[in-house]
């Protein structure tokens, strides 16, 4: 074996791989025969830990109903020891399945009185989690004096949805899980602010499960500038202050000062 000189030195450890080239190298060829191990795990049928539970996944899934599967990602992450590859036995101390679900259809239920920002904000945000999502505006809220009459406010809404290819709008009357039931829907989608909403729409969502037991609330919390912002304030700022919020379409803004000049004439 011929050693290099202090003249040959620098091209012999140019020539070598790094460090990092050899992790890489090695991590690459050791994830290649986990994987494939992990593969014929799957494939075969056979009982382990790890086919139970992606099994009883896929089962809980299918039983519920309440999801539809568009696609499946699953990567399955070995850890092993030299001593388990000394002996040609692969053991996998622990494993992630992933999963991307797409689920089909869902209704984002409100008074709209009006749709400001915040709204759209969670609207956009749901439409990115399902095919299709459904804002129903509500005809009649006893709970609230409402501002604009619902087609008003339905009209408000779909001309800010255009920009959503898989959303569309509709007024309903009655309660909330009659009109789920009757589109098929088993997901609603609220908006969550801060702690202050989460009494109100815990105890909504308690009583929708109540009325139907497979009606599922999801809350989704918009950007934090609209933390603070709700339909009843940008009213008072719009209507009783003649100031712009900022926070509202400009259809909205709009339609607020139309009504501030009615109110101020009557």
């Amino acid at each position: 074996m011929n050693l290099p000189n202090s003249e040959t030195w620098p091209n012999f450890l140019a020539s070598q791989p790094s460090s990092q080239s050899v992790r890489a190298a090695n991590k690459k060829t050791n994830s290649a025969q986990v994987l494939s191990h992990g593969k014929e795990l799957f494939s075969s049928g056979k009982s382990s830990p790890i086919t139970s539970n992606i099994k009883g996944i896929l089962d809980n899934v299918n039983k519920l109903g309440k999801f539809t599967v568009k696609k499946l990602q699953l990567t399955l992450v070995f850890a092993t020891s030299t001593k388990s590859l000394g002996c040609g036995h692969v053991f996998a101390n622990g494993y992630y399945c992933f999963f991307s679900i797409l689920m089909s259809f869902a209704i984002y239920p409100g008074t709209f009185d009006p749709v400001t920002n915040g709204h759209l904000d969670v609207l956009e945000r749901a439409s990115r989690i399902f095919d299709h999502v459904l804002v129903a505006i509500s005809v009649d809220n006893s709970g609230k004096k409402n501002a604009f009459d619902c087609e008003t406010r339905v009209k408000l809404v779909e001309e800010n949805i255009g920009q959503f290819k898989n959303v569309s709008a509709e007024p309903f009357n009655g309660l909330l899980v009659d009109y789920a039931k009757s589109k098929g829907a088993k997901i609603l989608v609220r908006g969550l602010r801060a702690v202050s909403d989460f009494e109100y729409e815990f105890q909504m969502a308690q009583m929708n499960r109540h009325l139907d037991a497979e009606l599922e609330t999801i809350f989704l919390m918009p950007n934090e500038k609209y933390f603070y912002t709700s339909s009843s304030l940008i009213k008072q700022v719009h209507l009783f202050g003649g100031r712009e919020s900022g926070l509202v379409p400009e259809n909205v803004s709009s339609a607020l000062k139309k009504l501030a000049a009615e109110k101020s004439a009557s």
